[in-house]
């Protein structure tokens, strides 16, 4: 089992590949930043339904693929997503390319809503996003990191 401080790292790593799948190669920051409080939302609502499931990382993940793809089809062009799965097929080993940038999207989408969460003064709308980060924690374990 990693410490606190690997995983923490591991993590910081994984969101710095995320975040250059969403800014660089997908370019859909702006249309997260525009639509940031519906996706949250969506988020949330996705993970209370599926916190109480016997599968709960499977469900919420299942749960918010449309959103992330419906994301990713709306805010990127045709040319940006094809960059993107060229990138991510060159620099994400045995990976499928779109089920990597669809993690990675939902990782970026997580780690910016918790950034922004946990300033706030809302207790249980912070566990909520806690308990969904530390989710996340289990497809770290599951996508191919570069370097590795």
């Amino acid at each position: 089992m990693q410490d606190d401080k690997s995983m923490d790292n591991a993590r910081l790593r994984m969101f710095g590949i995320a975040e250059e799948a969403v800014e660089k190669h997908l370019g859909i920051n702006g249309c997260i930043r525009a639509y940031k409080e519906k996706l949250y939302t969506q988020l949330e609502e996705n993970y209370r339904r599926a916190r109480h499931q016997a599968q709960t990382n499977s469900q919420f993940v299942a749960d918010c693929l449309p959103l992330i793809g419906g994301l990713i089809q709306c805010g990127t062009t045709t040319e940006g997503l094809e960059q993107a799965t060229a990138w991510a097929t060159t620099n994400l080993r045995d990976a499928d390319p779109v089920s990597a940038l669809s993690n990675l999207t939902m990782l970026y989408l997580v780690e910016k809503g918790w950034g922004e969460i946990s300033q706030s003064a809302e207790n249980g709308r912070k566990q909520v996003w806690l308990e969904m980060r530390d989710l996340m924690q289990g497809l770290l374990a599951s996508c191919a990191v570069p370097g590795q």
